[in-house]
């Protein structure tokens, strides 16, 4: 540790980051620099965008070992690695019309003593623990309520006529087409199939077989013949969904509900059922699940009226309900 006897009582010590050290192979005098540019924005002028005025005379006032022409060639080492910026300034409240060196810490700078909590940063970070402790305590509530949810869901007596699919073609044919397809394009044709990762992607091979990505991973054929059929069922059954690859860093609001679930297969009590339709409300998002061919919506035991849910819930509810 060394001293810097002029500068303020409460950062006139100077602490050296070793591990820093290590990772810029700087030499000691560019450490005490450093370490000494850290502690400026406590006590220099600002003059914008992080910069800060500082001069030879004051650092060597401050570091009596360091000299003008020593200054240089550790600033311009420290610049050299990017470590930090300089620009001459020209400071309105200082008598005289010339420019001043000012100095700011690049992002890679700001991380020297990162680990530490800086007398600025104490505000800001306060403010971070008491988001974080509010988040933390939602999280938790929402999956209390979860929970409950998920022990006392059933089914209401609400039926109303299924969605009418319309097509001309028949299953065999509609697989020979888009295989055909997409298999000149080479483009992925959808993401977010129920039973499968969201991210998973799904192409035509060269030898025009289904096969699959994800995670960055190289292109895989899928062999399992009763995943194959239930794919393209899904498909069939779902072609507005074709050739479209669904945004998944979007926020989740009905729209993504929709897109990312119906079809899904879930149980409840051991009885099976089909996610249907997601219908928004003033009270949130009511939930819609084709059971024995009939449309029904999905409630409270033990409130049968309350047949509406937050839009993150309903999403937990899916995936806490959903089967395989």
């Amino acid at each position: 540790m060394s001293l810097a006897p002029n500068l303020p009582k409460r950062t006139r010590s100077i602490v050296k980051d070793l591990l820093f050290q290590e990772k810029h192979n700087l030499s000691h005098s560019q450490m005490d620099l450093m370490a000494y540019l850290v502690n400026v924005p406590f006590w220099a002028l600002a003059v914008g965008d992080d910069f800060y005025v500082i001069t030879s005379n004051k650092i060597i006032s401050d570091i009596p070992y360091f000299t003008s022409k020593t200054l240089e060639f550790l600033f311009k080492a420290l610049e050299d690695k990017k470590l930090i910026e300089r620009k001459l300034v020209k400071v309105e409240e200082w008598k005289g019309s010339h420019q001043v060196r000012s100095v700011r810490l690049t992002e890679a700078g700001k991380l020297y003593n990162d680990h530490l909590v800086l007398p600025t940063k104490n505000k800001e970070f306060a403010e971070l623990k008491k988001e974080n402790k509010k988040l933390k305590s939602e999280k938790e509530e929402l999956e209390k309520k979860l929970e409950e949810v998920l022990a006392n869901v059933s089914f209401s007596e609400e039926e109303k006529e299924p969605k009418k699919y319309k097509t001309n073609q028949d299953l065999s044919t509609f697989i020979k087409e888009t295989t055909k397809d997409f298999a000149i394009t080479g483009e992925a044709i959808c993401n977010c199939v129920p039973k499968w990762v969201d991210s998973a992607l799904f192409y035509i091979n060269s030898y025009n077989k289904l096969s699959i990505k994800q995670n960055n991973e190289e292109e895989k054929q899928i062999k399992d013949a009763s995943k194959i059929h239930a794919f393209w069922l899904w498909l069939f059954e779902n072609q507005d969904r074709i050739g479209e690859c669904i945004d998944l860093s979007k926020p989740l609001d009905i729209a993504e509900l929709k897109r990312k679930y119906i079809g899904v297969q879930i149980e409840i009590n051991g009885e099976e059922a089909e996610v249907y339709d997601f219908v928004s409300g003033k009270e949130g998002v009511a939930i819609e699940v084709k059971k024995d061919k009939q449309i029904i919506r999905l409630v409270d035991m033990r409130d049968k009226s309350k047949k509406f849910y937050p839009l993150e819930l309903c999403e937990k509810m899916i995936l806490g309900l959903q089967k395989g």
